[in-house]
């Protein structure tokens, strides 16, 4: 399955992100901080909770994860800049 947007999708789902422009480039110097250990629901998809310690609002991140094969693949990503 193909998923297609349009720009006004997409500036919906990066809004957050519009006001920190480049100040989010500081992510690469930064290491993630887990919210715990992954976890792994009963349709086996691997979940990663977590943030990073940008000032003044951090960035989280989820990260979904589904095995096929002998790998791990992404199944999805989501991120927003918020406080907490």
């Amino acid at each position: 399955m193909v998923l297609q947007f349009g720009v006004a999708e997409f500036d919906e789902a990066f809004k957050s992100f519009y006001k920190s422009g480049s100040n989010l480039q500081v992510i690469k110097t930064l290491a993630p901080v887990f919210d715990g250990p992954a976890m792994l629901s009963d349709e086996g998809i691997m979940e990663i909770r977590g943030y990073y310690r940008t000032n003044p609002d951090r960035v989280h991140f989820t990260l979904k994860y589904i095995y096929e094969g002998a790998y791990w693949k992404l199944l999805g990503f989501s991120a927003k800049v918020g406080m907490g």
